[in-house]
C-alpha cells in the first residue's frame, strides 16, 4: 500500500496491467492505429503546454508595460515636486528589481518555448516495438515495467458519485503520459 495516497499496490498494477494491455491489444490489431492516437495526444499535449506558455508570456508583456506606466507616472511626480528625491530612488530601484525580475523570468518562458520540438516519430515507433516484443502479457512483471513505464503520477482519492476513485497517470518510455486512468478504489 502507498501510504501518502491509500492505495492498495495490487489495486495498482491490476490497473497498470489493464492499461498496457489495452496498448498491446492495440499494437497487436493495428499498429498504425495505436501511432496515430499517440501521436495524436501528444500533438494535442504539445499545442496546450505550447499556448499556456504564450499565456504566460503574455501576462509578463502586460505586467512590464504595467511597471512602464508606473515608471513615467513615478518620473512625472517627481518632476512636479509631488516625491521626494530620496523617495523616488527608492521607488525607482524596487522598479527596477522587479522589470529585472520579470524581464528573467520572460527570457526563461520563451527559452522554454522555442525549445519545444514535435515529438519524435521514431519514439513512438520504438514504444511500439517494445510493446510487441511482449509476446503475452499475462502479469505484471519487473520486466514489463522496466521496458515500459518511466514513471507514474498517483493522484490523492476522490469521491465521485458514491465511488472512491483515484487518478494516476502512466508515463511510459519513448512516448511520456499517454492517458490518465481513473481507479475505483470501493463502490
Amino acid at each position: 500500500m502507498c501510504s501518502r495516497h491509500y492505495i492498495r499496490s495490487s489495486i495498482l498494477v491490476n490497473a497498470l496491467l489493464e492499461h498496457i494491455r489495452y496498448l498491446h491489444s492495440l499494437a497487436k490489431k493495428s499498429p498504425n492505429l495505436l501511432y496515430s492516437l499517440i501521436f495524436d495526444k501528444q500533438e494535442l499535449q504539445l499545442v496546450t503546454l505550447r499556448n499556456s506558455i504564450v499565456a504566460e508570456i503574455n501576462v509578463i508583456l502586460e505586467q512590464l508595460e504595467n511597471l512602464t506606466t508606473v515608471e513615467k507616472k513615478l518620473y512625472s511626480d517627481y518632476a512636479l515636486g509631488k516625491i521626494t528625491e530620496d523617495k523616488y530612488d527608492m521607488l525607482e530601484k524596487s522598479l527596477k528589481v522587479d522589470q529585472d525580475t520579470l524581464k528573467q523570468e520572460l527570457t526563461e518562458k520563451q527559452n522554454f518555448k522555442n525549445k519545444l520540438a514535435p515529438f519524435d516519430a521514431e519514439k513512438i515507433d520504438t514504444f511500439i516495438h517494445v510493446l510487441l516484443s511482449f509476446e503475452n502479457i499475462d502479469e505484471f512483471t519487473f520486466e514489463l515495467a522496466t521496458y515500459l513505464i518511466d514513471y507514474l503520477e498517483i493522484y490523492d482519492p476522490i469521491i465521485q458519485n458514491n465511488v472512491k476513485c483515484q487518478a494516476v497517470k502512466i508515463h511510459y518510455h519513448h512516448i511520456g503520459c499517454f492517458e490518465q486512468t481513473n481507479i475505483v478504489i470501493k463502490k
